[in-house]
């Protein structure tokens, strides 16, 4: 870039960098603790503010899924299960950490 003036003229080079939009504040929404009874189908929607994520999980019990971003699924047992959900778009990732109690039926 060339600056001119009375005085004469001064040039200074620069590099632009065009960079992608920052990624919006994508959240999960969803309570990160929940409670079930044993026996008794548990139903619950993971939600999501500020993308158009896929919704995943780590560390379920056997017995529970993740289908279309509901944790679904029936426990045979009383207990407190610790495990991570996920929300991914082309921006990144996610993750909040999540417990299920589980009381008897």
């Amino acid at each position: 870039m060339t600056a001119t003036n009375s005085l004469g003229a001064v040039t200074q080079n620069f590099t632009l960098i065009v960079a992608k939009d920052p990624p919006p504040d994508c959240k999960i929404t969803s309570a990160p603790k929940a409670q079930a009874q044993a026996g008794k189908q548990f139903s619950f929607p993971i939600r999501t503010y500020g993308c158009n994520a896929t919704i995943t999980a780590t560390g379920l019990p056997s017995w529970l899924k993740m289908t279309y971003g509901v944790l679904i699924g029936t426990s045979p047992v009383p207990g407190t299960y610790h495990f991570v959900v996920a929300a991914t778009d082309d921006t990144g990732t996610v993750e909040q950490k999540f417990t299920l109690v589980v009381s008897k039926d």
